[in-house]
């Protein structure tokens, strides 16, 4: 058999067949998602055509081919398991010509300092993406080896363009790691878990560096501590992304005072770094903050204007800040003051913010370029206050799990709004919809004692899209439903009365929702009409689905594998 090209995905092998090992011919194998698949057979080594052995996201996966050295054709390996068993040591990379990404995970098992440095990572110059992983153990010495005199053995050319480190235990990293000429083509960097350390390499001076992250290291107080001349030297000079998480002693990115810094970092990501205190980063675009304090927040706004509007009473920035989220802030009852400074603001998110009650009105006025507002997971907040008027840019609104707040009767002023997803919030707020002008998009969950909607619901003759989820008591539609000419999409589920009701043909309501192109019920198409696609991007996808598009988007914790998964350079 001449097949070249093999690729399993999802499946659900525990071994890999030994049948696979017979073609003779086979140049590409991958395997992507094989959730259940531990091992490999030990005659894989017979594939001497082979060339690139993919794999990726098979967590249960215990180690790489036997003696896989033998593969001498072999171009590609991106992930590596180290085993303590002969022909399964680092060794077996040694005359390996490897090229693009290696994973090295498991040096914990390494056996010996010259192991590891018989992987020859320094001469395998077509590397361009390498990551270390030791397991997760609390010390640096694991089978007799120290963790320090591996990741100095492990020393790698120095084309890397990404390099990333997970769980190193060790307290202080290889002298190698501090040569700005080794690391100097470095574009992305991640270290992960890495909590013994005390200090990072002045990755500052990296000249093309452009994303960082850094999380879960207990003992740093700098990002970067290493000496800058404050006159002539600038730090981060190529920097976009910045992800700080789990740092709890952080104080500064940098410890020399008045040197120039992140001139073009556009996005900033911070997750429990409860002692950062920002400077003037006037050039970031996006900002997301998790777990700091009031303070964070004000040193931000106040540093990222100019002197003469930071002391204007009105208080406007002049900024580019567009996007900013903010979780899970304790003892936050309103957003401070300084936020009104960032008037170029388009994107606003608060979640889990429990205490969090208001928006002074003051605030609204000078958001007025906000486009995005979410408000998520704030259970005490308080009515909304008649400053939603000032919000005429407006254009999609999301509220979830907010079971005191309400809509002000002036939303007739929000001319751009064309969004609308509420999801377990106060029956209440459902009146607050009447008048909206030009809304598109309704997205309604999770309102468990409704038995019925509002007849203002049959008015809003704009709407295109309507998504209803779990309202298990709901009975029928308003009578004026027919009205609502433009609806091209009608989903409804976990609902079972209604349900009932909208069944095609028969339902006693099917009449009122019979001129609508695509209507489902629990997913299933009830219309046999030719779909027409809405205007709005996105307007397909059900509240549940957005819902977890935000968690993902915004979810920057997320494990060391697909992190660098994501990672293409």
């Amino acid at each position: 058999m001449h097949l070249r090209y093999l690729e399993l995905y999802k499946s659900d092998i525990k071994t890999l067949p030994a049948s696979v090992c017979r073609l003779q011919k086979l140049q590409t194998l991958k395997l992507e998602g094989c959730d259940y698949l531990s091992s490999f057979p030990k005659q894989l080594t017979q594939l001497h055509d082979l060339r690139h052995l993919v794999i990726i996201a098979c967590q249960r996966l215990t180690s790489t081919p036997f003696r896989i050295g033998e593969l001498t054709c072999l171009k590609t390996l991106t992930t590596f398991i180290v085993g303590s068993k002969n022909g399964f040591g680092l060794a077996e990379l040694h005359n390996l010509q490897l090229g693009g990404k290696l994973h090295i995970k498991g040096l914990q098992k390494v056996l010996n300092e010259e192991d590891a440095r018989k992987a020859n990572l320094i001469g395998k110059k077509d590397l361009n993406r390498l990551y270390l992983s030791w397991g997760g153990y609390a010390n640096s010495q694991v089978g007799g080896v120290d963790a320090e005199r591996v990741l100095e053995a492990l020393e790698p050319h120095s084309g890397l363009k990404s390099f990333g480190v997970q769980s190193f235990m060790g307290t202080q990293f290889p002298p190698w790691m501090r040569n700005t000429s080794i690391l100097k083509g470095l574009v992305h960097i991640i270290f992960y878990g890495c909590k013994n350390c005390r200090q990072l390499p002045p990755f500052g001076k990296l000249p093309c560096l452009t994303n960082l992250h850094v999380s879960g290291m207990r003992d740093i107080k700098y990002i970067d501590d290493d000496f800058y001349e404050p006159a002539t030297e600038k730090a981060f000079m190529s920097l976009k992304k910045l992800t700080l998480c789990d740092l709890p002693n952080l104080e500064k990115v940098l410890e020399v005072e008045g040197v120039e810094m992140l001139p073009q970092l556009l996005k900033l990501h911070i997750t429990d770094v409860p002692k950062l205190a920002l400077q003037s980063l006037p050039s970031v675009e996006s900002l997301s903050v998790s777990g700091g304090n009031e303070e964070l927040l004000k040193s931000f706004s106040y540093n990222n204007c100019s002197k003469d509007v930071a002391s204007s009473s009105r208080g406007i920035a002049s900024n580019n800040l567009k996007s900013l989220r903010i979780e899970d802030f304790d003892g936050l009852k309103e957003l401070p003051v300084e936020l009104s400074r960032l008037s170029a603001l388009e994107s606003l998110t608060i979640t889990y913010c429990d205490e969090m009650e208001s928006f002074s009105e003051h605030l609204l006025q000078c958001l007025s370029s906000l486009r995005t507002l979410t408000i998520n997971g704030c259970g005490r907040f308080k009515p909304l206050s008649n400053g939603m008027r000032h919000l005429t840019c407006l254009e999609t609104l999301h509220i979830r799990y907010c079971l005191q707040l309400v809509f002000p009767h002036n939303m007739n002023s929000l001319t751009s709004l064309r969004r609308l997803l509420l999801w377990n919030c106060n029956e209440n707020i459902l009146d607050g919809i009447e008048g909206i002008p030009s809304l598109q998009k309704l997205s309604l969950y999770h309102f468990p004692s409704l038995t019925s909607l509002p007849d203002c619901l049959g008015a809003m003759t704009s709407l295109q899209v309507l998504d209803i989820y779990e309202f298990p008591n709901l009975k029928s539609l308003p009578d004026n439903f027919q009205q609502l000419q433009n609806l091209q999409y009608l989903s409804i589920g976990r609902c079972p009365k209604l349900e009932k009701r909208c069944k095609r043909g028969k339902g006693e309501d099917w009449h009122k929702i019979a001129h609508i192109p695509q209507v489902e019920l629990n997913f299933k198409l009830q219309s046999d009409a030719e779909p027409t696609k809405p205007t709005i991007s996105e307007d397909k996808l059900p509240a549940c689905g957005q819902f977890m598009e935000v968690l993902i988007k915004y979810n920057v914790q997320r494990d060391f594998d697909s992190m660098i998964e994501d990672i293409d350079v």
